[in-house]
């Protein structure tokens, strides 16, 4: 926890915490069975997580809880005019998404009953990203309204699809992260012009299209943005709408018998198995 805690430091002060709440979410998997019962376990695990939270945040993203007042940043959602052109606040729909995902899992492995499991998830999930967010009030940050809308975005849109099982079967909210790119950064908070988010629609999700070639295919509607950190192939911000059609890489290793290792492609997009158009906002 420590490993992470420290990652988790070194992407907030970079100003983004898509790294920091997926690292912190996905530390839950490697987290003992603590004795005792099922809400015990959970319990122990938020105030460990809360605890690992503000102690790293007032020795490490400085937090400033005494010295400091309260702030609000308003941080102007998808504007050009903005840090990252909104592609954070997708970070940040993307990490609540996935931290209540793996957290149900974790719980309903534990025992608990799914819908149980669930609900437990969400709290959890909204405890971790709310304390963040509280903490960056008292630092230069400021507490962000966007980014706890952004946050809730994806705690509901998690909530909705586990509790929709055929609507799961055919939406998926993924990240793209290109690290072969040319200019990568290999720094997952805020490496944006290697970067994509996307909503993936899975044709094997439908029954009329659950057959032949078409069940491996899927229909993809993504964001991401370029040039607002400036590069050589990137000098000016460039915000851009896609569209595309993929493969649906966890059709096919479910096919292949390899089901257990296809779930990650149900949260991480592989790039270069689609082809796409897209549309500058700012041309």
């Amino acid at each position: 926890m420590t490993y992470l805690l420290r990652r988790a430091g070194a992407v907030t002060e970079s100003g983004g915490l898509l790294a920091a709440l997926t690292m912190l979410a996905l530390s839950v998997w490697s987290l003992p069975v603590i004795a005792g019962d099922i809400e015990d376990k959970i319990r122990r695990t938020n105030y460990w997580l809360v605890g690992g939270i503000v102690g790293y945040g007032l020795t490490s993203w400085e937090w400033e809880l005494a010295e400091r007042r309260f702030h609000v940043s308003r941080e102007h959602w998808f504007q050009a005019s903005t840090k990252y052109g909104g592609a954070d606040k997708l970070g940040h729909v993307y990490t609540g998404y996935v931290a209540t995902r793996l957290a149900a899992a974790l719980y309903r492995r534990w025992g608990m009953a799914p819908e149980e499991a669930l609900r437990e998830a969400v709290f959890s999930s909204v405890l971790m990203t709310t304390i963040l967010e509280i903490g960056d009030g008292f630092s230069d940050f400021g507490f962000s309204p966007e980014d706890i809308v952004s946050n809730s975005a994806g705690q509901l849109a998690a909530y909705w699809l586990e509790t929709h099982p055929a609507l799961g079967r055919r939406l998926d909210l993924r990240l793209e992260y290109d690290v072969l790119d040319d200019e990568a950064k290999y720094d997952p908070s805020s490496d944006y012009n290697s970067m994509k988010y996307l909503v993936a629609v899975k044709f094997a999700g439908f029954e009329r299209l659950n057959r032949g070639v078409a069940r491996y295919l899927e229909f993809h509607l993504g964001y991401y943005t370029r040039g607002f950190d400036a590069t050589d192939d990137h000098p000016t911000p460039e915000r851009t709408l896609y569209a595309g059609l993929g493969l649906n890489l966890s059709e096919l290793l479910n096919r292949g018998g390899y089901g257990r290792t296809g779930r990650i492609f149900n949260y991480l997009q592989m790039p270069g198995v689609y082809i796409d158009a897209g549309y500058g906002l700012d041309d």
